[in-house]
């Protein structure tokens, strides 16, 4: 299976102009099996939508997952999701959570308001691994290893300088799991990245196990193809 780990669509995050089903038309035309809908959760996209409450919030965010599953079918492609979250005290830092659920969401309304040493707990406790997203960008401030699963150490968005060697390296040195995503927003952005495995995944837990098992090569491809 090639997987794509960090994508985003327009329904929720701002900062994209491609909606879920376009999305899904770009990477089944690139050769991918499956993509993980990674879309910002953070203050600014509960502020996009006006959300007073909560649960609204976490049911928007919801959207794009459910559209883009039944669309899925058509390919028979998977549809994941994680989410990209960033806390309130953070200025720049964001980290890619997988195996999150909605229940989860919902039960925990104060989570913009932690801190990566405050979620991690409650996160692995739930079963969930998070990799810090391009951790090696300006601003962006590297996280003790010791609240990771993980870091992306390829990041393949075309208009970022991400420091994709450094994060490699850092991980290396600290014996980190590695991930790869295209971080993709806009057209052109697609199959920059992702990871491929020979196990069949069909739900989130199943992606976690793959990446706990570390059972799958990164994808680190700037020209936005992949061959069979």
């Amino acid at each position: 299976m090639i997987i794509d780990l960090h994508v985003h669509t327009q329904e929720v995050s701002g900062c994209s102009n491609v909606s879920v089903e376009d999305m899904i038309d770009k990477y089944h035309a690139k050769g991918y099996d499956a993509v993980v809908i990674t879309n910002h959760f953070c203050r600014y996209t509960r502020d996009f939508g006006k959300f007073e409450k909560w649960d609204d919030f976490v049911d928007f965010f919801m959207v794009p997952v459910n559209r883009g599953r039944e669309y899925a079918k058509k390919y028979g492609m998977k549809i994941f999701w994680g989410i990209e979250l960033r806390f309130n005290c953070d200025y720049a830092n964001d980290f890619l959570v997988y195996g999150i659920t909605e229940e989860f969401l919902k039960e925990h309304p104060n989570m913009l308001d932690m801190s990566i040493a405050e979620f991690s707990p409650l996160a692995r406790e739930a079963g969930c691994l998070i990799y810090q997203a391009h951790p090696f960008r300006d601003w962006i401030q590297v996280i003790p290893p010791k609240f990771l699963d993980g870091v992306e150490v390829n990041n393949g968005h075309p208009y970022q300088n991400s420091r994709n060697d450094f994060a490699r390296l850092w991980a290396d040195a600290n014996g980190l799991g590695m991930i790869s995503g295209s971080d993709f927003h806009q057209d052109g952005y697609e199959a920059h990245g992702g990871i491929v495995t020979f196990k069949d995944i069909e739900s989130n837990e199943q992606l976690c196990d793959i990446l706990r098992s570390g059972e799958y090569n990164l994808i680190c491809d700037k020209t936005g193809g992949l061959s069979r």
